[in-house]
Parts: C-alpha cells; sequence; structure tokens
C-alpha cells in the first residue's frame, strides 16, 4: 500500500525559479466567476505559444487549438452545447427510449439520468429564466483542444498542453476552468465540430474557458499529501 507521508520539499529548499513555477501552480483555481472584459488576442496567441511546447507520444505533434475569441463566440458555442443537452433530457425523459438504451447502450441514458439529468436541467432553466451561465460561468474566451488522427497518445497530448495553458494564464492572471460537459457534448454531436470549424479527423480531448476572474485568490489552494511509493527493484 502507497505510504502517506509530508510533501517534504518546502519552498526555500527550492532554486528561486522552481519557487517561482511551484507558487503558480499552487494559487492556481478554476475560476466560475468570470469580469464581462474581454481576453486580448495577443494573449490568446501566447496561451497557445506556450501550450506547443508541451511533449506529445512519439513527437507527433497533431494537436490543435480553437480559439473561441470574445463573450459573443462564447455563448454560441454554450447554446450548440446546450442545444444538445436539451436533446439528451429529453430522450432520458423517455420510458421507452431508456429501455432501449438499456438493452442495447448498456444503460446510459438512464445512467446519465440518474447522475446528470437535474443538474442540467437546472442549469438550461438558468440559462433559459436569467440568462445565468453555469456551463462557461460568464468567460469572455475559451481554448478548443482537439487532437487530428494518427497520434499515439492522442489524450495525453491534449491534457499536458491544456496543462500548459492553465499554468501560462495563472502568470497573466487570467481565470480559467476545464468544461468537461462541453468536451463531451462535442464527443457526440459532430454538428458542433463543423461550426467550430473542426476537421472530421479531429477528437476534442479539452475545452478551457478563460476570462478576469472576480475575484483573486490569496492563499494556495489546499491539496492532501502526496501517496508515494518508492521501489527499489
Amino acid at each position: 500500500m502507497p505510504t502517506h507521508i509530508a510533501p517534504g520539499l518546502q519552498n526555500e529548499a527550492l532554486p528561486p525559479p522552481a519557487q517561482s513555477l511551484l507558487r503558480t501552480a499552487s494559487m492556481r483555481r478554476s475560476c466560475r466567476n468570470y469580469l464581462p472584459k474581454p481576453v486580448d488576442a495577443h494573449a490568446l496567441q501566447s496561451l497557445v505559444n506556450f501550450a506547443a511546447w508541451a511533449p506529445s507520444g512519439t513527437n507527433s505533434q497533431k494537436t490543435v487549438f480553437t480559439l473561441v475569441p470574445n463573450r459573443k463566440s462564447v455563448e454560441a458555442l454554450a447554446q450548440s452545447v446546450g442545444h444538445f443537452y436539451r436533446r439528451t433530457n429529453r430522450l432520458a425523459d423517455n420510458p421507452l427510449a431508456r429501455a432501449w438504451s438499456k438493452v442495447f447502450l448498456h444503460d446510459t441514458l438512464g445512467r446519465y439520468r440518474k447522475r446528470y439529468y437535474r443538474q442540467v436541467s437546472e442549469s438550461l432553466a438558468a440559462w433559459d429564466e436569467r440568462r445565468e451561465d453555469q456551463l462557461f460561468h460568464g468567460a469572455t474566451a475559451a481554448i478548443v483542444i482537439s487532437v487530428a488522427r494518427g497520434a499515439s497518445c492522442p489524450a495525453e497530448d491534449a491534457l499536458l498542453a491544456a496543462q500548459n495553458i492553465l499554468l501560462a494564464a495563472e502568470t497573466l492572471k487570467l481565470g480559467t476552468c476545464l468544461i468537461g460537459f462541453a468536451v463531451e457534448a462535442m464527443k457526440r454531436d459532430r454538428g458542433i465540430l463543423r461550426q467550430l470549424g473542426i476537421a472530421e479527423d479531429e477528437t476534442v480531448y479539452a475545452v478551457i474557458a478563460l476570462g478576469w476572474p472576480q475575484y483573486a485568490w490569496l492563499r494556495p489552494a489546499v491539496r492532501p499529501t502526496p501517496r508515494i511509493r518508492e521501489f527499489w527493484g
């Protein structure tokens, strides 16, 4: 079993560049409250340039970045993702569709109904009634990360690039949040990909909301003690 030990490395034990990187990583939080302030196009390009330095399996370099550069385009994307979940909720409400899913799709609709139906219904109602954005949380930009066919480790490539963006955004004082519901919608509705201009041979693995946060964190995030084991052969 893994042993539970203290992290061991304190800030003062690290050289200054490592201290700076550690502070950046420890201060980053998922942001769900954004100011209605646009993100500069140069900042978006800088984030993508930094993401391009992430490693890729067998150096395939097939990661593609789709910029959603302003609030209007974020809302258009959110509407398309919302349409997908409206359809999914209607299916999940249909007893015949759930029965068919149970027999032929390993109860996909039944499991969705138990886990996500209520949350999605409430989010859609919040948008319809109050224009409250519970998907992108009011972000004024987004980056969609996809990988073209032929990459040996496509999911890993995309997520490594996403991590680079999250860290770089923190240094620019931008807030970020990974939007898993958007990724799931894009995996199942190619129409959303066509709307974004994403090629048929690409698969989306990450969607990052971006914007200027309403609130600034004063302390690092709390994390549990790392679980570590050692192997000596």
